[in-house]
């Protein structure tokens, strides 16, 4: 592999597939696997374009930065003023550059399109920026050009090839549905804003969101809870002996000193007897597929927050080591090889691990109560060693692995002794 920069170059008259994914770092991975390492990297309006060829065709692979494109409310709203909000509401809205280098690239490269490939996250938003980018290069090239998707949950060789050789159509469901959260998002937000703002007449802006709002309506009413908590005192009686050991009144709390003293009064001598042992055995079945819920629930465990964990998860996922983070799923699909899985990733620490799994007469993942079809639940997909990647990413996939490796394994059996 060899760069160079095109910023001013011609960029040649031969045609070319355009594959779109939405970070560089996934541009780069796709060509890479696609021409098993064998391609060149050009810039064009300073963005890293990967050019190769394959099966005969010649192949650019940009990698965009999220939405290049945003909408806004025409000039003649920027002012503020109370009696015209419900103008705003049904007020056509236009289109603005959000990413201006990105759009550039893009009209360059269209007079050589003759076809487009989609390799953007598979949802909702991926949809979107996947096609915002297509309308652009479409309406650059003035061509009626073929458009296809490809739909993987990891960034890894034996994805990427198998979503190459199986293209799809592009869904423009998923794209409209993104596209109408994003416009009611900022018709609401900037409608509301400006009317609390200006009917209460108040110097700061009152900033109103369709999440925001609710999630600070959420955080009010909790702290209001906090504040109007009373605190009760209570005792309770410990028993300190020998190693170590300790042991609590079965009462566990007394409402008042002089209970608890009564009790102490009465527990007085050098020596304890047990006069009883029960002993009896739970099991513990392990969890269900991770979702991104339960991946952000247990981030918090290791210290890191909701931001901190998706940010890490994304990098793991554009790295090839674990699938797609955000998905509501919580089965498994048939089609994911298990035992493929687990021999890839059960190196170094969890090597111990394969053969628990795989000596059980039966393995059968556990299955939680969401059923979708977009992505997997979150599952490593190659071995991370150690000292590849920083500390917190080493952190992150190590809950991620074991969480996957749980559920694999039979129940955990429990020994509850109580004296």
């Amino acid at each position: 592999m060899y760069q160079r920069s095109l910023d001013n170059s011609p960029l040649g008259k031969s045609s070319l597939v355009l594959i779109i994914a939405e970070k560089n770092i996934v541009a780069r991975r796709i060509a890479h696997i696609l021409s098993s390492g064998s391609y060149s990297t050009k810039k064009v309006h300073g963005i890293p374009v990967y050019f190769f060829t394959l099966n005969g065709e010649n192949y650019a692979c940009i990698g965009l930065k999220g939405h290049i494109i945003d909408y806004d409310f025409p000039r003649r709203y920027r002012k503020w003023i109370l009696t015209d909000l419900e103008e705003v509401i049904w007020s056509p809205l236009v289109v603005v550059a959000k990413e201006a280098r990105y759009i550039e690239a893009l009209k360059a490269l269209a007079p050589r399109v003759k076809r487009i490939i989609v390799a953007t996250d598979y949802d909702r938003e991926g949809e979107l920026i996947g096609l915002e980018a297509v309308h652009i290069v479409k309406k650059a090239s003035g061509r009626l050009l073929e458009v296809k998707r490809m739909k993987f949950s990891a960034v890894t060789r034996e994805e990427i090839l198998n979503a190459f050789r199986n293209l799809t159509d592009v869904n423009q469901g998923l794209a409209d549905a993104a596209d109408a959260r994003r416009a009611i998002d900022l018709i609401w937000g900037a409608t509301l804003t400006r009317f609390f703002t200006l009917a209460s007449r108040a110097r700061d802006v009152y900033s109103i969101g369709r999440v925001q709002t609710p999630t600070l309506a959420l955080i009010v009413h909790r702290e209001r809870e906090i504040e109007a908590f009373v605190p009760q005192k209570y005792w309770v009686v410990v028993a300190l002996l020998e190693g170590g050991l300790k042991a609590t009144h079965v009462r566990e709390k007394f409402n008042t000193l002089k209970d608890a003293q009564k009790v102490k009064s009465r527990s007085k001598g050098p020596y304890a007897e047990v006069i009883d042992v029960n002993k009896s055995l739970t099991k513990r079945k392990p969890p269900h597929p991770m979702d991104t819920t339960t991946l952000l629930a247990l981030s918090a465990s290791i210290g890191f927050s909701v931001d901190k964990a998706m940010k890490i998860a994304e990098d793991l996922y554009r790295f090839g080591y674990i699938s797609y983070p955000r998905t509501d799923n919580t089965v498994y699909p048939e089609s994911l090889d298990l035992i493929d899985i687990l021999r890839k990733v059960c190196k170094g620490p969890y090597e111990k691990f394969l053969e628990l799994i795989l000596s059980q007469k039966r393995i059968t993942p556990t299955r939680g109560p969401k059923r979708s079809k977009d992505h997997p639940p979150i599952h490593p997909v190659n071995y991370l060693p150690p000292g590849k990647l920083s500390r917190d990413h080493e952190s992150l996939y190590d809950l991620i692995t074991r969480y996957f490796l749980a559920t694999l394994s039979p129940p955990s059996t429990w020994e509850r002794v109580v004296v």
